[in-house]
């Protein structure tokens, strides 16, 4: 590995981050300082703990940046069902692939 670039998870957590910006710029305007901010927050988080952590001196470090972006995995997952259950304007979880990509990043998290 040369950079964290070349991390499957950093590659499927960027593509995380890229589907859940798109899909809350479709929630209602009532929601941008709530939940839009909450899930997008998340969802950047967990490429950004891949590449901090690969950065960190140590193994141990590293390692700990990985388990914080699995954490950030399931809080994208959490939150991508949330919007099903109440008014906010999201496809259902299970009608769209979004809701299968916090699984795949996770997955690859925790084959490291």
């Amino acid at each position: 590995m040369k950079t964290f670039r070349d991390i499957v998870a950093w590659q499927k957590g960027v593509q995380l981050a890229k589907a859940i910006y798109k899909a809350t710029a479709k929630m209602q305007p009532e929601e941008r300082f709530g939940l839009t901010s909450q899930i997008r927050r998340a969802a950047i988080a967990v490429p950004s703990n891949i590449a901090e952590g690969y950065g960190r001196e140590s193994k141990a470090d590293f390692l700990r940046f990985l388990r914080t972006a699995r954490a950030r995995c399931m809080n994208c997952r959490h939150r991508s069902i949330l919007p099903a259950n109440s008014t906010c304007s999201w496809p259902t979880p299970n009608s769209t692939p979004l809701s299968q990509k916090p699984i795949a990043c996770f997955r690859h998290l925790s084959a490291a």
